[in-house]
């Protein structure tokens, strides 16, 4: 029967049901700005331009360059847009980037519907499109990178690639600016791949490419971490960033509370990866392998690693979830990342467009390729996650935004007592205190409930 649809109003329709769930995915926020760090950088680019007329740098914020840049640009669209909506254009961009690259390459609508249904059936849309957290943009610039860079290095012959080397000198560039530690993990996670490619003989990587896609690499990070520094310089008068060095110092957790971190940043019922993001990385996967895609291995196993050490390093932190956040904030660049990086980096088993594949590919083969048994039984070990994540996930759009905020800080007795404190003015003590840890283990263990 699939034979016999016409290829115009079947590709047609393809594009107009990922035309439509664009704009959900842009418009799922329904109106409600979440605010998260936005006070705290959102005037960082007239702190900047008052640099150069009076003395001292002092009102600039802690975070990182991007977000002084994303400053600039609500401050430059301030006259026609208010602070939220622009802030939503720049979070809408990002998130819809990959579409462009999809769909500019004619082989994969059906990959970008797969994309937004998966993005679609997290939080993402609800909580962080539109908000004054950059995670998001983070994780699509972290995805574009693991990209852009193993295109390159796996591709059989370089040719016309003009724009997969403008993308990787591009989010090469970008990635210290949202943080500074981006240089060790991303290179760490990209090294270990290409290590075990070479080990594993999946991939043979002559010195020549690697030196040139190296580069492309080298040279635009090199010149965001010199930025960064200067940035640093002007702000405490020494490279480093001292105000986040000094809370690490301040605020670190024993290793017996980390440890705990890590657990909860994985199984937490309030927005553990597992809850935040199963259903989403689930249906992205099937939904690659169902159109007879598969992701580039050594590309997912960068994207993997890079969510390992995240992991790691987060439940270091005295906040693994981020204080203001819906779920694991801090997890969203990592696993953003990985999702734009299996859908990205997926190519056609058969080497055909995925229109020609949905027309060729037998149903049969299609779901004994799926329904496997060692499918069947990774489906049915994850089918109370998968049931639970959905659960969240319906949670994260049925809510109020507002109210699920302030009923996290309210979830126990710990967490009251700490507002109460913030309120009569505690520092930076409180966040490695008994009461705080009793907080966060109320937050990571509070079910949600519509």
């Amino acid at each position: 029967m699939l034979r016999t649809v016409p290829l115009m109003p079947r590709r047609t329709l393809c594009y107009g049901v990922v035309a439509v769930m664009a704009f959900v995915v842009c418009l799922a926020h329904a109106g409600n700005f979440t605010t998260t760090d936005f006070g705290a950088w959102g005037s960082d680019w007239t702190a900047f331009m008052a640099c150069f007329q009076v003395e001292g740098c002092a009102a600039l914020s802690k975070f990182p360059l991007a977000h002084m840049l994303n400053s600039a640009i609500v401050s430059a669209l301030s006259p026609v847009s208010t602070a939220s909506d622009a802030l939503w254009l720049i979070n809408s961009a990002f998130v819809l980037f990959p579409l462009f690259i999809l769909v500019s390459r004619d082989r994969s609508i059906l990959l970008a519907g797969v994309y937004l249904l998966a993005i679609l059936i997290s939080p993402i849309p609800r909580f962080y499109v539109n908000s004054g957290a950059l995670e998001l943009q983070y994780g699509v610039v972290i995805g574009l990178f693991f990209y852009s860079l193993f295109s390159l290095l796996c591709t059989e012959r370089l040719g016309n690639r003009h724009a997969d080397w403008t993308l990787l000198a591009t989010t090469s560039f970008l990635l210290p600016l949202y943080k500074d530690t981006s240089f060790f993990v991303i290179g760490a996670s990209t090294i270990f791949a290409i290590l075990v490619g070479t080990l594993c003989r999946d991939s043979v990587f002559r010195f020549r490419r690697l030196a040139l896609v190296f580069s492309c690499v080298a040279l635009p990070m090199a010149a965001a971490l010199l930025a960064q520094l200067s940035y640093n310089q002007l702000r405490y008068g020494v490279p480093f960033p001292i105000a986040y060095l000094a809370e690490a110092e301040a605020t670190a957790p024993p290793l017996s509370i980390s440890v705990g971190f890590l657990i909860g940043s994985v199984f937490s019922p309030h927005g553990g990866i597992l809850a935040f993001w199963l259903c989403a990385i689930f249906v992205a996967t099937i939904g690659v392998f169902l159109l007879g895609y598969r992701p580039n291995r050594l590309a997912l196993l960068a994207a993997l690693t890079h969510v390992v050490i995240s992991l790691l390093g987060f439940s270091l932190w005295w906040a693994p979830f981020g204080w203001d956040s819906w779920g694991n904030r801090l997890m969203v660049p990592a696993m953003m990342g990985l999702l734009v990086t299996i859908i990205l980096t997926s190519r056609p088993v058969s080497g055909r467009s995925d229109v020609t594949m949905v027309a060729d590919l037998a149903a049969k083969d299609r779901m004994r390729r799926i329904l496997g048994r060692r499918s069947l039984i990774i489906c049915g070990a994850l089918a109370p996650f998968l049931g639970y994540s959905a659960y969240f996930v319906a949670v994260s759009y049925a809510s109020d935004i507002h109210d699920m905020a302030r009923n996290l800080h309210q979830a126990g007795p710990a967490c009251k007592e700490i507002v109460v404190q913030l309120q009569n003015g505690a520092g930076s003590e409180l966040w490695n205190s008994q009461l705080y840890y009793d907080c966060a283990y109320e937050r990571m263990t509070l079910i949600p409930s519509f």
